[in-house]
């Protein structure tokens, strides 16, 4: 980086831009492979939130509805939370978290918003279907919760 700066003068502000916006790709990158990864049962188990966390963590699953998109594509993350914006105007403050492969979780902050998707399917994203079910604990892991539409 010096020795850039020292050939580039004036452009080392570029270089170092280029450096950062590089860096937060690869930090995107990296949080969602790690999304993709599931504990197992056993490493579970040792997995220890504290008493709040834990409750707030629940009261925002309880306001949420998963998604998983069945078809030959891989969905990004960017292309659902655009869709879901454009669907789905009238949800206010909606947040999108990519949960695995094709599976993501829309968190509302009204119960309202959230029965108003719920009733408005099915939903087509990209010619695949979007299956969209309430959340309860473990639905993301159960392959027969999204077969019923």
């Amino acid at each position: 980086m010096v020795i850039s700066w020292v050939l580039l003068g004036r452009g080392f502000d570029w270089v170092v831009s280029w450096d950062s916006l590089r860096i937060s790709q690869m930090a995107e990158e990296l949080e969602q492979m790690l999304r993709r990864c599931v504990l197992t049962d056993e490493e579970a188990k040792d997995v220890l939130l504290k008493g709040r966390d834990a409750y707030q963590e629940v009261a925002e699953c309880q306001m949420s509805i998963i998604g998983k998109v069945f078809g030959e594509k891989s969905v990004n993350h960017s292309g659902i939370k655009s869709f879901a914006s454009n669907l789905w105007p009238y949800v206010k403050n909606l947040k999108v978290v990519e949960i695995g492969i094709n599976m993501f979780q829309f968190i509302f902050s009204n119960e309202k918003d959230m029965n108003r998707v719920l009733s408005g399917r099915p939903w087509i994203y990209d010619n695949m279907f979007l299956v969209l079910v309430p959340w309860k604990e473990g639905v993301e892991q159960d392959e027969g919760a999204f077969t019923k539409t």
